[in-house]
């Protein structure tokens, strides 16, 4: 199955989302699966080698900041809005990613839920666009919850079931300002109906999400959070490297002891 994954990058530090993420098209393709991931806003950052680097963000956070702020970029030439969409400037500009004011944070978040009837819509339009003709999906998976407003579009002109992850964006909108936490929840109620099914991580969420979104229980299925232990599994040859510079066992302490360094096990 060819699944296509849509997820937002940080740009500049290790968020927990990316590196879930990121572990899931490797389990995907694993499993078999077709499986690609497609960086949002700023690139990924994760703590291993990326499931397909080549993949280059799609909808650039500076373009989509622009679009919201100033109506009239979309007529920008196509070569300044390329080089807005650039890695480099994307890395640097994440650097200040934390500097939006509350009203801003508020409008970008209603403005992207609002989907085709918001000012973002022509830079997601073109994304819509490439999964029409060049990604050909059979399913798309949307990282997180607040990426639901393109849930509606994808649903009518890809023409395939969208599956949302929720990963509490309940305590992210709770601290929009208002009149934007309002408005956040009623496009995410109408904009959950064009959802296939949502992926919790657990029951409790589940249920939250149910009465937040106004969506039947028998559409959110839960699945865990895995972790991949095997990168981490010592070999033997590195079990018995550590003992020797670690030093004899003291079972009383539950300690390796080398020198002035202590080792807890």
């Amino acid at each position: 199955m060819r699944i296509i994954h849509l997820t937002p990058g940080t740009g500049s530090f290790h968020c927990g989302s990316c590196l879930r993420d990121n572990a899931l098209i490797k389990a995907l393709r694993a499993r078999g699966h077709d499986a690609m991931i497609i960086p949002l806003y700023l690139p990924l950052v994760t703590d291993a080698e990326e499931a397909n680097p080549e993949q280059a963000v799609k909808v650039g956070g500076v373009s989509l900041y622009l679009q919201q702020r100033l109506p009239g970029f979309r007529f920008l030439p196509r070569f300044l809005r390329t080089w807005l969409d650039g890695e480099k400037l994307l890395r640097w500009a994440s650097r200040f990613m934390g500097m939006t004011s509350a009203r801003d944070l508020g409008e970008m978040t209603v403005g992207s839920l609002l989907g085709e009837g918001g000012r973002q819509w022509s830079e997601w339009d073109r994304l819509i666009q490439w999964l029409e003709t060049e990604g050909r999906p059979e399913v798309v998976s949307l990282s997180n919850s607040l990426l639901i407003g393109l849930a509606p579009a994808l649903a009518r002109r890809v023409k395939v079931p969208v599956v949302v992850s929720l990963q509490g964006e309940d305590s992210f909108l709770d601290t929009l300002t208002e009149p934007y936490r309002t408005q956040a929840w009623d496009l995410m109620q109408k904009n959950a109906q064009s959802v296939a099914r949502f992926i919790s991580p657990s029951d409790f969420y589940a249920k939250v999400m149910a009465e937040r979104l106004a969506v039947p229980g028998h559409k959110i299925s839960v699945v865990y959070n895995g972790l991949n232990y095997e990168a981490g599994r010592m070999t033997a040859a590195s079990r018995r490297r550590y003992r020797r510079l670690s030093g004899p066992y003291d079972p009383r302490k539950g300690a390796h002891h080398s020198g002035g360094c202590i080792h807890r096990t």
